[in-house]
């Protein structure tokens, strides 16, 4: 029996984003009125004039739900953490795709990484998307991604290599 220990490395996932985001902010309600304090309810009071003892979850579901930046703030975070595999700048990436499309189609890529997003940039399709790639501890070089999509809800599979 094998002791894998798997090592997240980055996720785009809007959803689970916001979800997060909706949980730090029932911890956290001096932060959600300070953010969201212009924001106007379905009663039409404004979000900065509640009382903290006011804010209920559901205010900040609605709030948080309704906010157009938050998709960005989940892109900016996502091409943080790819920027782990900036350290392979120069070397060369080969991508193996599985059960991608409607086709469930396999196939292969391979391109120099400049920066860590490459990686993402080689295999994204133009739709929403979530996306997670992670590293398992057995396998050195190694990188594992799973993306989802409209043609592929049920999930595309890639193993990924990093060799100079």
């Amino acid at each position: 029996m094998s002791n894998v220990i798997t090592t997240r490395i980055a996720e785009y996932d809007v959803q689970e984003f916001i979800e997060f985001e909706i949980k730090n902010y029932l911890n956290n309600i001096p932060e959600f009125l300070e953010r969201y304090e212009h924001y106007i309810l379905e009663d039409l009071r404004q979000v900065g004039s509640l009382k903290p003892s006011e804010v209920t979850e559901s205010i900040i579901e609605d709030a948080v739900w309704q906010d157009e930046n938050l998709g960005g703030d989940a892109y900016e975070q996502f091409e943080y953490d790819m920027s782990y595999f900036d350290k392979y700048a120069g070397q060369t990436m080969y991508i193996k795709g599985e059960n991608m499309g409607w086709q469930n189609r396999t196939a292969y890529k391979e391109g120099v990484i400049e920066d860590g997003m490459d990686i993402f940039e080689a295999i994204q399709v133009n739709s929403d998307l979530t996306f997670r790639i992670w590293k398992e501890s057995d396998i050195e070089g190694v990188y594992f991604a799973s993306m989802s999509h409209h043609d592929s809800p049920t999930g595309e599979s890639y193993e990924i290599q990093i060799k100079q």
